[in-house]
């Protein structure tokens, strides 16, 4: 049961089998488990956003698709559709993505973006690692984007620990226009009493054009720099879960937040 906590299934499924034959009490067919969210964000002054997500899960695989509608000055802007599909292996998880972007903006949309992530499921003792590598490809009418990312991840009891690393490489029409560009990100995690978790956030460098370490797409020329952040998520009644973000820059406040059903 610590591994299905952990999200982790092949290692839960073992074990349950192993228990069932010791025990003879027969292991119950498993059943998928659906989760729907809806959300709403304020990236900025005279810009919103909201989008939806279902996800599915069965056994070791995970399927999620998403959309999401950002508006500048009440106006339509800019819609990205999404699709996730994960497989967990008994040592490695992996997770392929795709985006379609369409927006007002001709120099950037349409854009096609494409993503494999890994990730290596080590435990010692009562820490987990996961030290996890993304790689993604976007197309833009102008130019394209090769992204590298590191994201080892520590757990430990309900503490949590990531930090990332985004190398772009950017591919521009014009010659000798190409140039590369680094990000990084900090998150800490702690779980808190009564369905409580806090969350704290740090983020440097360069982020334009970067698939961030929680999958959302900075596609702007404008360059973000430091950021802090503070979340808060709450579950409630078994099924529901709240989570609310903010985020702080030189220039502008993000808020975000958003509601998820599992069922």
């Amino acid at each position: 049961y610590a591994y299905l906590g952990m999200g982790d299934y092949p290692r839960y499924q073992t074990h349950l089998y192993a228990a069932s034959a010791f025990s003879g009490i027969p292991v119950k067919k498993a059943k998928p488990g659906f989760r729907s969210t809806v959300y709403y964000c304020l990236p900025g002054e005279e810009k919103q956003s909201w989008g939806v997500i279902q996800g599915i899960n069965y056994r070791s695989w995970n399927l999620s698709l998403a959309y999401e509608d950002f508006r500048l000055n009440n106006e339509p802007f800019r819609t990205i559709s999404k699709a996730d599909l994960g497989n967990q292996l008994y040592y490695v998880n992996t997770n392929l993505s795709a985006r379609i972007m369409e927006g007002d903006d001709e120099r950037v949309y349409p854009a096609k973006q494409f993503g494999l992530e890994l990730t290596p499921k080590i435990y010692t003792g009562s820490i987990a690692f996961q030290p996890t590598v993304f790689a993604s490809y976007s197309h833009y009418p102008r130019f394209s984007v090769q992204q590298l990312s590191a994201k080892p991840n520590l757990s430990f009891r309900d503490m949590s620990l990531m930090y990332s690393l985004h190398y772009r490489y950017l591919d521009n029409e014009p010659a000798g226009a190409d140039s590369s560009k680094m990000s990084h990100q900090v998150q800490f995690g702690k779980e808190l009493p009564w369905g409580f978790k806090l969350g704290v956030h740090y983020g440097s460098g360069n982020d334009t054009w970067a698939v961030d370490s929680g999958g959302s797409v900075i596609d702007t020329f404008n360059q973000g720099g430091v950021y802090y952040g503070v979340s808060m998520s709450y579950a409630f009644l078994k099924h529901f879960s709240i989570y609310s973000y903010q985020q702080m820059r030189k220039d502008n406040t993000l808020w975000y937040l958003s509601l998820t059903g599992r069922y």
